[in-house]
Protein backbone atom coordinates (compact mmCIF):
# COMPACT_ATOMS: atom_id res chain seq x y z
CA UNK A 1 0.00 0.00 0.00
CA UNK A 2 1.33 3.07 -0.84
CA UNK A 3 2.00 6.26 2.06
CA UNK A 4 -0.71 8.27 0.48
CA UNK A 5 -3.38 5.03 0.41
CA UNK A 6 -1.95 4.50 4.03
CA UNK A 7 -2.51 8.05 5.24
CA UNK A 8 -6.31 7.83 3.99
CA UNK A 9 -7.28 4.45 5.70
CA UNK A 10 -6.08 5.95 8.81
CA UNK A 11 -8.19 8.95 8.09
CA UNK A 12 -10.96 6.84 7.15
CA UNK A 13 -10.74 4.48 10.28
CA UNK A 14 -10.88 8.28 12.31
CA UNK A 15 -13.89 9.34 10.72
CA UNK A 16 -12.57 11.55 8.54
CA UNK A 17 -14.15 11.94 5.31
CA UNK A 18 -12.09 10.25 2.38
CA UNK A 19 -13.90 12.90 -0.20
CA UNK A 20 -13.11 15.93 1.75
CA UNK A 21 -9.15 14.59 1.70
CA UNK A 22 -9.84 13.51 -2.36
CA UNK A 23 -11.08 17.16 -3.30
CA UNK A 24 -8.82 20.43 -2.99
CA UNK A 25 -9.30 23.50 -5.00
CA UNK A 26 -7.98 21.99 -8.02
CA UNK A 27 -10.20 19.15 -7.68
CA UNK A 28 -9.84 15.56 -7.37
CA UNK A 29 -6.63 14.14 -6.79
CA UNK A 30 -5.53 10.15 -6.97
CA UNK A 31 -4.19 7.88 -4.48
CA UNK A 32 -1.29 6.32 -6.03
CA UNK A 33 1.36 8.29 -7.09
CA UNK A 34 2.73 9.12 -10.57
CA UNK A 35 1.10 10.54 -13.24
CA UNK A 36 2.35 8.04 -15.56
CA UNK A 37 -0.16 5.65 -13.91
CA UNK A 38 -3.40 6.82 -15.25
CA UNK A 39 -4.14 5.72 -18.49
CA UNK A 40 -7.15 6.14 -21.20
CA UNK A 41 -8.28 3.01 -23.23
CA UNK A 42 -11.00 3.55 -25.97
CA UNK A 43 -13.52 1.40 -26.51
CA UNK A 44 -15.02 1.70 -29.50
CA UNK A 45 -18.81 0.25 -29.93
CA UNK A 46 -17.99 -3.01 -27.99
CA UNK A 47 -14.06 -3.53 -29.45
CA UNK A 48 -13.14 -3.39 -33.05
CA UNK A 49 -11.54 -6.40 -35.12
CA UNK A 50 -8.40 -7.11 -34.59
CA UNK A 51 -7.60 -6.92 -38.22
CA UNK A 52 -9.21 -3.08 -38.35
CA UNK A 53 -6.99 -1.99 -35.47
CA UNK A 54 -3.57 -3.09 -36.58
CA UNK A 55 -4.37 -1.67 -40.06
CA UNK A 56 -4.80 1.63 -38.50
CA UNK A 57 -1.84 1.25 -35.40
CA UNK A 58 -0.34 3.99 -37.02
CA UNK A 59 -3.11 6.21 -36.18
CA UNK A 60 -3.94 5.05 -32.90
CA UNK A 61 -0.30 5.70 -32.22
CA UNK A 62 -1.12 9.53 -33.23
CA UNK A 63 -3.50 9.83 -30.89
CA UNK A 64 -3.66 11.26 -27.43
CA UNK A 65 -4.60 7.60 -26.00
CA UNK A 66 -2.54 4.83 -23.80
CA UNK A 67 -4.32 1.94 -25.72
CA UNK A 68 -7.12 0.67 -27.31
CA UNK A 69 -9.72 -2.68 -26.80
CA UNK A 70 -10.36 -5.33 -29.53
CA UNK A 71 -12.52 -8.13 -30.04
CA UNK A 72 -11.79 -11.66 -31.78
CA UNK A 73 -14.17 -14.23 -33.00
CA UNK A 74 -14.07 -15.62 -29.30
CA UNK A 75 -15.27 -12.91 -27.83
CA UNK A 76 -18.56 -13.77 -27.26
CA UNK A 77 -17.58 -17.52 -27.26
CA UNK A 78 -15.52 -17.54 -24.11
CA UNK A 79 -18.53 -18.11 -21.90
CA UNK A 80 -20.66 -20.08 -23.56
CA UNK A 81 -21.39 -23.92 -22.31
CA UNK A 82 -20.44 -26.63 -25.17
CA UNK A 83 -18.13 -23.79 -26.55
CA UNK A 84 -14.05 -24.95 -26.98
CA UNK A 85 -11.90 -21.83 -27.60
CA UNK A 86 -8.41 -23.18 -28.00
CA UNK A 87 -4.91 -21.25 -27.08
CA UNK A 88 -4.25 -21.79 -31.13
CA UNK A 89 -7.28 -20.30 -32.30
CA UNK A 90 -7.25 -17.42 -29.93
CA UNK A 91 -3.68 -16.76 -30.67
CA UNK A 92 -3.87 -16.66 -33.94
CA UNK A 93 -6.36 -14.19 -34.23
CA UNK A 94 -4.44 -12.15 -31.96
CA UNK A 95 -0.86 -12.64 -33.50
CA UNK A 96 -1.18 -9.41 -35.35
CA UNK A 97 -1.37 -6.87 -32.93
CA UNK A 98 1.87 -7.98 -31.28
CA UNK A 99 4.94 -5.15 -32.10
CA UNK A 100 2.38 -3.69 -34.10
CA UNK A 101 2.00 -0.77 -31.79
CA UNK A 102 4.92 2.30 -30.46
CA UNK A 103 2.59 4.46 -28.10
CA UNK A 104 -0.81 3.31 -28.32
CA UNK A 105 0.32 0.06 -26.39
CA UNK A 106 -2.06 -0.77 -23.38
CA UNK A 107 -4.26 -2.91 -25.47
CA UNK A 108 -7.04 -4.93 -24.30
CA UNK A 109 -8.96 -8.06 -25.85
CA UNK A 110 -12.79 -7.19 -24.60
CA UNK A 111 -15.37 -10.55 -23.30
CA UNK A 112 -18.45 -9.61 -23.83
CA UNK A 113 -21.31 -11.66 -21.79
CA UNK A 114 -23.17 -13.90 -24.02
CA UNK A 115 -24.90 -16.75 -21.66
CA UNK A 116 -23.00 -19.14 -19.50
CA UNK A 117 -23.74 -22.29 -17.69
CA UNK A 118 -25.07 -22.45 -14.37
CA UNK A 119 -22.74 -21.41 -11.55
CA UNK A 120 -23.54 -24.74 -9.93
CA UNK A 121 -23.41 -26.91 -13.11
CA UNK A 122 -19.98 -28.00 -14.79
CA UNK A 123 -17.63 -24.73 -15.63
CA UNK A 124 -14.50 -26.89 -16.75
CA UNK A 125 -15.02 -25.83 -20.68
CA UNK A 126 -15.45 -22.40 -19.43
CA UNK A 127 -12.37 -22.27 -17.26
CA UNK A 128 -10.37 -23.92 -20.00
CA UNK A 129 -11.28 -21.22 -22.46
CA UNK A 130 -10.05 -18.56 -20.15
CA UNK A 131 -6.87 -20.32 -19.51
CA UNK A 132 -6.09 -20.10 -23.14
CA UNK A 133 -7.30 -16.74 -23.43
CA UNK A 134 -5.09 -15.57 -20.76
CA UNK A 135 -2.29 -17.46 -22.50
CA UNK A 136 -2.41 -15.72 -25.71
CA UNK A 137 -3.17 -11.97 -24.43
CA UNK A 138 0.13 -12.32 -22.85
CA UNK A 139 1.76 -13.93 -26.02
CA UNK A 140 0.60 -11.38 -28.11
CA UNK A 141 1.72 -8.41 -25.75
CA UNK A 142 -1.44 -7.37 -24.44
CA UNK A 143 -1.66 -5.98 -20.82
CA UNK A 144 -4.78 -8.00 -19.96
CA UNK A 145 -8.79 -8.02 -20.41
CA UNK A 146 -11.83 -5.96 -20.87
CA UNK A 147 -15.37 -7.96 -19.47
CA UNK A 148 -18.17 -6.04 -20.47
CA UNK A 149 -20.67 -7.90 -17.96
CA UNK A 150 -23.74 -5.89 -19.31
CA UNK A 151 -26.46 -8.34 -20.76
CA UNK A 152 -28.89 -7.27 -23.37
CA UNK A 153 -30.65 -10.03 -24.11
CA UNK A 154 -29.25 -12.65 -22.24
CA UNK A 155 -30.03 -13.36 -18.88
CA UNK A 156 -27.59 -14.58 -16.76
CA UNK A 157 -27.18 -12.50 -13.59
CA UNK A 158 -30.25 -11.79 -11.56
CA UNK A 159 -31.41 -14.61 -8.90
CA UNK A 160 -33.91 -16.31 -8.66
CA UNK A 161 -35.31 -15.21 -12.21
CA UNK A 162 -32.20 -16.04 -14.21
CA UNK A 163 -30.27 -18.98 -12.41
CA UNK A 164 -31.25 -22.76 -12.99
CA UNK A 165 -31.86 -23.60 -9.99
CA UNK A 166 -34.02 -21.67 -7.75
CA UNK A 167 -34.50 -24.01 -5.00
CA UNK A 168 -30.70 -22.57 -3.84
CA UNK A 169 -30.27 -19.32 -1.90
CA UNK A 170 -29.64 -16.18 -2.87
CA UNK A 171 -26.93 -16.74 -0.26
CA UNK A 172 -26.12 -19.99 -1.52
CA UNK A 173 -25.43 -18.58 -5.67
CA UNK A 174 -23.88 -15.38 -3.88
CA UNK A 175 -21.15 -17.72 -2.59
CA UNK A 176 -21.01 -19.96 -5.65
CA UNK A 177 -20.41 -17.20 -8.05
CA UNK A 178 -17.73 -15.84 -6.02
CA UNK A 179 -16.45 -19.25 -5.87
CA UNK A 180 -16.86 -18.86 -10.27
CA UNK A 181 -15.02 -15.74 -9.98
CA UNK A 182 -12.57 -16.86 -8.22
CA UNK A 183 -11.26 -19.47 -9.96
CA UNK A 184 -11.73 -17.72 -13.12
CA UNK A 185 -9.18 -15.24 -11.91
CA UNK A 186 -7.11 -18.54 -10.65
CA UNK A 187 -6.92 -19.42 -14.34
CA UNK A 188 -6.32 -16.49 -15.90
CA UNK A 189 -3.40 -14.91 -13.29
CA UNK A 190 -1.88 -18.75 -13.77
CA UNK A 191 -0.67 -17.89 -17.48
CA UNK A 192 -0.56 -13.90 -17.32
CA UNK A 193 0.29 -12.73 -13.77
CA UNK A 194 0.31 -9.13 -14.50
CA UNK A 195 -2.84 -9.64 -16.06
CA UNK A 196 -5.12 -5.92 -16.06
CA UNK A 197 -8.75 -7.63 -15.28
CA UNK A 198 -10.84 -4.68 -16.02
CA UNK A 199 -14.75 -5.28 -15.48
CA UNK A 200 -17.43 -2.87 -16.81
CA UNK A 201 -19.75 -2.63 -13.98
CA UNK A 202 -18.49 -3.51 -10.59
CA UNK A 203 -19.33 -4.46 -7.44
CA UNK A 204 -21.58 -1.72 -6.15
CA UNK A 205 -24.49 -2.84 -8.80
CA UNK A 206 -25.06 -5.87 -6.18
CA UNK A 207 -25.04 -3.58 -2.52
CA UNK A 208 -28.07 -2.14 -1.94
CA UNK A 209 -26.67 0.44 0.32
CA UNK A 210 -25.06 1.79 -2.80
CA UNK A 211 -25.99 5.46 -2.72
CA UNK A 212 -27.80 6.89 -5.77
CA UNK A 213 -25.26 9.62 -6.36
CA UNK A 214 -22.65 6.26 -7.59
CA UNK A 215 -25.36 4.53 -9.62
CA UNK A 216 -27.19 8.04 -10.88
CA UNK A 217 -29.54 6.20 -12.85
CA UNK A 218 -27.09 4.48 -14.73
CA UNK A 219 -28.23 0.49 -13.01
CA UNK A 220 -30.60 -0.21 -10.41
CA UNK A 221 -28.49 -1.35 -7.11
CA UNK A 222 -30.00 -4.67 -6.31
CA UNK A 223 -29.02 -7.53 -3.90
CA UNK A 224 -29.97 -10.19 -6.43
CA UNK A 225 -27.89 -9.12 -9.04
CA UNK A 226 -24.96 -11.67 -8.60
CA UNK A 227 -21.94 -9.62 -10.92
CA UNK A 228 -20.61 -8.34 -7.65
CA UNK A 229 -20.01 -11.54 -5.61
CA UNK A 230 -18.47 -12.18 -8.99
CA UNK A 231 -16.27 -9.29 -8.99
CA UNK A 232 -15.48 -10.10 -5.24
CA UNK A 233 -14.04 -13.83 -6.56
CA UNK A 234 -12.11 -11.95 -8.97
CA UNK A 235 -10.39 -9.87 -6.29
CA UNK A 236 -10.10 -13.27 -4.22
CA UNK A 237 -8.38 -15.02 -6.81
CA UNK A 238 -6.08 -12.37 -8.16
CA UNK A 239 -2.22 -12.26 -7.07
CA UNK A 240 -0.32 -9.66 -6.11
CA UNK A 241 1.23 -9.05 -9.58
CA UNK A 242 -2.64 -8.59 -11.29
CA UNK A 243 -5.09 -5.86 -11.49
CA UNK A 244 -8.44 -5.88 -10.81
CA UNK A 245 -10.31 -2.85 -11.78
CA UNK A 246 -14.01 -1.79 -11.05
CA UNK A 247 -14.75 -0.01 -14.64
CA UNK A 248 -17.33 1.82 -13.16
CA UNK A 249 -19.26 1.99 -15.75
CA UNK A 250 -21.28 5.13 -15.10
CA UNK A 251 -21.67 7.58 -17.48
CA UNK A 252 -23.20 10.40 -15.58
CA UNK A 253 -20.02 11.75 -13.25
CA UNK A 254 -19.49 15.41 -14.48
CA UNK A 255 -17.48 16.92 -11.69
CA UNK A 256 -15.06 16.49 -9.02
CA UNK A 257 -17.54 16.08 -6.72
CA UNK A 258 -19.01 13.25 -8.80
CA UNK A 259 -16.06 11.22 -9.28
CA UNK A 260 -14.39 11.31 -5.81
CA UNK A 261 -18.09 10.09 -3.84
CA UNK A 262 -17.86 7.35 -6.39
CA UNK A 263 -14.69 6.53 -5.64
CA UNK A 264 -15.20 6.85 -1.86
CA UNK A 265 -17.92 4.59 -1.88
CA UNK A 266 -16.36 2.05 -4.50
CA UNK A 267 -12.92 1.90 -2.80
CA UNK A 268 -13.65 2.20 0.73
CA UNK A 269 -17.33 2.24 1.73
CA UNK A 270 -18.53 -0.65 0.22
CA UNK A 271 -16.21 -3.08 1.91
CA UNK A 272 -16.65 -1.29 5.33
CA UNK A 273 -17.83 -3.58 8.52
CA UNK A 274 -20.38 -0.16 8.51
CA UNK A 275 -21.95 -1.45 4.79
CA UNK A 276 -21.58 -5.35 5.91
CA UNK A 277 -21.42 -5.78 2.46
CA UNK A 278 -23.01 -9.74 2.25
CA UNK A 279 -20.77 -11.19 -0.88
CA UNK A 280 -17.31 -9.59 0.36
CA UNK A 281 -16.32 -11.71 3.19
CA UNK A 282 -14.30 -10.27 6.18
CA UNK A 283 -10.84 -11.70 4.80
CA UNK A 284 -11.19 -10.15 1.57
CA UNK A 285 -12.09 -6.55 3.58
CA UNK A 286 -9.15 -5.53 5.23
CA UNK A 287 -7.34 -6.28 1.53
CA UNK A 288 -9.90 -4.67 -0.74
CA UNK A 289 -8.32 -0.93 -0.93
CA UNK A 290 -4.88 -2.57 -1.81
CA UNK A 291 -6.29 -4.63 -3.96
CA UNK A 292 -9.14 -2.57 -6.13
CA UNK A 293 -8.17 -0.24 -8.59
CA UNK A 294 -11.00 2.17 -9.01
CA UNK A 295 -11.47 2.76 -12.88
CA UNK A 296 -14.14 5.02 -14.67
CA UNK A 297 -15.89 4.80 -17.92
CA UNK A 298 -16.91 8.02 -19.78
CA UNK A 299 -18.92 8.12 -23.00
CA UNK A 300 -18.93 11.13 -25.72
CA UNK A 301 -23.03 11.03 -26.00
CA UNK A 302 -25.30 12.04 -23.65
CA UNK A 303 -26.59 9.32 -22.18
CA UNK A 304 -29.11 10.54 -19.82
CA UNK A 305 -31.55 13.53 -19.51
CA UNK A 306 -29.69 16.76 -17.74
CA UNK A 307 -26.14 15.36 -18.39
CA UNK A 308 -25.18 16.73 -22.09
CA UNK A 309 -22.20 15.90 -23.86
CA UNK A 310 -19.98 17.98 -26.14
CA UNK A 311 -16.02 18.20 -26.52
CA UNK A 312 -15.65 20.86 -24.19
CA UNK A 313 -17.86 18.55 -21.56
CA UNK A 314 -15.59 16.27 -22.28
CA UNK A 315 -12.44 17.73 -21.88
CA UNK A 316 -13.55 18.84 -18.26
CA UNK A 317 -14.86 15.47 -17.64
CA UNK A 318 -12.06 13.52 -18.44
CA UNK A 319 -9.68 15.53 -16.95
CA UNK A 320 -11.56 14.68 -13.64
CA UNK A 321 -11.85 11.64 -14.17
CA UNK A 322 -8.35 11.12 -14.73
CA UNK A 323 -7.74 12.71 -11.59
CA UNK A 324 -9.65 10.58 -9.62
CA UNK A 325 -9.22 7.19 -10.95
CA UNK A 326 -6.13 4.75 -9.83
CA UNK A 327 -5.12 3.61 -13.24
CA UNK A 328 -7.82 3.53 -16.04
CA UNK A 329 -10.44 5.34 -17.92
CA UNK A 330 -12.11 4.08 -20.51
CA UNK A 331 -13.56 6.02 -23.34
CA UNK A 332 -16.62 4.34 -24.86
CA UNK A 333 -17.62 5.94 -27.93
CA UNK A 334 -19.40 4.67 -30.65
CA UNK A 335 -18.53 7.39 -33.57
CA UNK A 336 -15.58 5.88 -35.46
CA UNK A 337 -12.55 6.54 -33.69
CA UNK A 338 -10.20 3.70 -35.21
CA UNK A 339 -10.13 4.94 -38.96
CA UNK A 340 -8.56 7.98 -39.85
CA UNK A 341 -10.54 11.13 -40.82
CA UNK A 342 -13.78 10.83 -39.04
CA UNK A 343 -13.50 12.04 -35.59
CA UNK A 344 -13.63 15.30 -35.68
CA UNK A 345 -10.93 17.69 -34.22
CA UNK A 346 -12.54 19.40 -31.25
CA UNK A 347 -13.10 15.46 -29.86
CA UNK A 348 -9.34 14.67 -30.33
CA UNK A 349 -8.43 18.58 -28.82
CA UNK A 350 -10.62 17.01 -26.12
CA UNK A 351 -8.65 14.05 -24.81
CA UNK A 352 -5.65 15.34 -25.46
CA UNK A 353 -6.50 18.98 -23.57
CA UNK A 354 -7.15 16.49 -20.48
CA UNK A 355 -4.61 14.33 -20.87
CA UNK A 356 -1.97 17.34 -20.96
CA UNK A 357 -3.88 18.82 -18.05
CA UNK A 358 -3.40 16.13 -15.61
CA UNK A 359 0.07 15.23 -16.91
CA UNK A 360 1.50 18.57 -15.91
CA UNK A 361 -0.66 20.01 -13.03
CA UNK A 362 0.31 23.09 -13.50
CA UNK A 363 -2.14 23.55 -16.15
CA UNK A 364 -5.09 21.81 -14.25
CA UNK A 365 -8.52 23.78 -14.46
CA UNK A 366 -10.07 24.46 -12.16
CA UNK A 367 -12.83 25.52 -14.15
CA UNK A 368 -12.71 22.48 -15.86
CA UNK A 369 -15.00 21.19 -12.89
CA UNK A 370 -18.01 20.45 -15.64
CA UNK A 371 -21.52 21.94 -14.21
CA UNK A 372 -23.59 19.61 -12.16
CA UNK A 373 -27.14 19.13 -13.87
Amino acid sequence: MSVANSFLLKAALSGISVVALLLGAAGPVRLAPGDEERHVILHQRGGQPVAKVVANAAHLDSLPLDGTSMQIPASGKVLLSGEVCTYEEIAASLAPVKGAFHRCTRNMVVIHTRGFPDVFDDWSMVLSNWRNLARAAEDAGLIGIMFDNETYREKVWRHPDDVRYPAYSLQQYQAQMRRRGREVMEVVAGEFPEVVFLVFHGPYISEPKTPQHVTLLQAVASERDLRGPFFAGLVEGAPDSATVVDGGEVYQYRTPEDFARSYEWRKWEIASDETDCAFIPRDLRGKWVSRVSIGFGVYNRQWKKSYPMDPQIMRATLENALRATDNYVWLYVESEWTAPGEVSPDWLNAVSGAVQAVRDTQTGTAEGAATAP
